[in-house]
């Protein structure tokens, strides 16, 4: 009957025969392909608000265009909808899904190997492997799972972090829900506790199976202190990110603490740019070397906030003015108001359409230095200034609203301008214009640069 049930019926009537979870779960890709007009309309109907979560992010996964019409479909202030406000945040992220393995994979030159902080068996659970079941199930009907992880949420937002890894083992099997659960906890952990419980956060990363990584981005960015504006920094913020850094090395350790707080840095430079009403140089005067690189790129981005590109803008143009913003500065206020960070906007201020750097597709592309990149990936590195202006002013042009013009991208190629310079314009223009690719090929000098326009479509 089962067979003949497989064999007879399409993945959409498939998916509206299912009658549980798991059922849907398994068919639900298909039947998206097939009919995704309906498995949005029965998507937003289910009543189980983790069931409807989890959907909405394997379905966002399938078909990463649909993301709109899946987050337009459920309630803004349900789990789904606070999963779409965090798919939106890291937009390209989300449409990858990351190899389980640390950041000893080799690289010939520094930087991170993947565009997503270390993870790794160093996050050892912190969790006995038995626990009294019964008590678990205390608040809540046994085999209501949904109960169950609405109850781990709230032991994770009062610092129970072991009573609620507990409940997430016991609300699911092993899967993409406990996997879930697991993430959220370890999200909320950290937002409410800070760095302080940052390793309790990874550790639950380390068990939410394929999520890790993303897992591990959430659990750094909500684990940061508020940031401020950049161009008015003030005492009290800068300082607590400091500490921040200090701790996220301590508690991680070796390389692996060095590369999780160069990610710290790329997502809280980010937000601090982006409060700030003007490009300035006063972060790179109050924060040590390691944030400069960061510091830079966000720079860069808001600059074309300001300043939206045009037919005449050019990569050296932009460079120039970035150098001379930067170099004003001043001092920190004493104890600054704090400022509402709105996140949606800063994630559709992204504009995310440029292909990441997530990682090294070849030896070649392993002999660029790299730093993350304002939290959604990585980008080349370069120790001469004008050049780092010059690749900041390139990711960001790629990243605009509008798009800097093909030639913006196109002009630094072939010429005299470092390789890692047209290397980052090759990929980034092959990947907001498709059609320049032949033409870059043509006007590349070195294999690399050449290279820079291989990359998915």
């Amino acid at each position: 009957m089962l067979l003949s049930w497989l064999a007879c019926n399409s993945p959409a009537e498939k998916w509206s025969d299912c009658t549980d979870a798991s059922c849907r779960a398994e068919v639900a890709d298909a039947a998206f392909a097939e009919d995704a007009e309906r498995v949005i309309r029965d998507l937003a109907a289910l009543t189980d608000p983790l069931e409807q979560a989890v959907l909405l992010e394997q379905l966002a996964h399938a078909d990463p265009s649909q993301q709109s019409a899946l987050c337009n479909a459920v309630p803004r202030g349900s789990q789904a909808g606070s999963r779409c406000q965090q798919l939106m945040l890291r937009p390209h992220l989300y449409q990858v899904r990351y190899k389980r393995e640390g950041s000893t994979r080799s690289r010939k030159a520094a930087g991170p190997s993947q565009g997503a902080p270390p993870t790794g068996p160093a996050y050892a659970p912190f969790w006995k492997d038995s626990w009294d079941s019964e008590a678990v199930w205390a608040a809540c009907t046994k085999g209501d799972s949904a109960c169950l992880t609405a109850e781990a949420q709230g032991l994770a937002r009062r610092g129970e972090a072991e009573r609620a890894a507990w409940s997430c083992f016991e609300a699911w099997p092993e899967g993409v829900a406990r996997h879930e659960c697991h993430f959220q906890v370890g999200e909320l952990l950290t937002r409410t506790g800070g760095v302080a419980e940052l390793s309790h956060g990874l550790a639950l990363c380390e068990a939410s199976g394929e999520l890790v990584r993303h897992c591990a981005q959430h659990v750094v960015m909500s684990s940061l202190p508020a940031a401020c504006p950049a161009d008015t920094p003030d005492e009290r913020c800068v300082t607590e990110m400091l500490a921040a850094i200090e701790t996220i090395k301590t508690q991680v350790g070796g390389r692996d603490g060095l590369l999780m707080a160069d990610y710290a840095w790329s997502s809280w430079t980010r937000e601090s740019l982006f409060l700030a009403e003007d490009v300035t140089g006063h972060l790179l005067e109050h924060l040590p070397a390691e944030a400069h690189p960061h510091v830079r790129a966000a720079a860069a981005w808001r600059y074309f906030m300001l300043y939206p590109p045009d037919q005449d803008t050019t990569m050296d143009g932009v460079a120039g003015a970035l150098k001379g913003k930067l170099a004003k500065s001043g001092p920190m206020s004493a104890n600054g108001d704090v400022v509402s960070l709105d996140k949606e906007a800063m994630a559709k201020a992204m504009n995310g359409t440029a292909y990441p750097w997530l990682a090294d597709s070849n030896e070649l592309e392993s002999a660029l230095p790299a730093v993350y990149y304002m939290a959604t990936g990585r980008r080349a590195f370069s120790s001469n200034e004008d050049d780092e202006l010059r690749i900041c002013a390139l990711e960001a042009g790629a990243r605009s609203t509008p798009f800097a013009q093909i030639e913006f991208f196109t002009g630094a190629i072939g010429g005299e301008h470092d390789e890692a310079v047209q290397w980052t314009a090759a990929r980034l223009v092959a990947s907001i214009y498709p059609g320049s690719r032949a033409q870059v090929r043509t006007l590349a000098t070195s294999e690399l640069v050449r290279e820079g326009t291989n990359i998915p479509d």
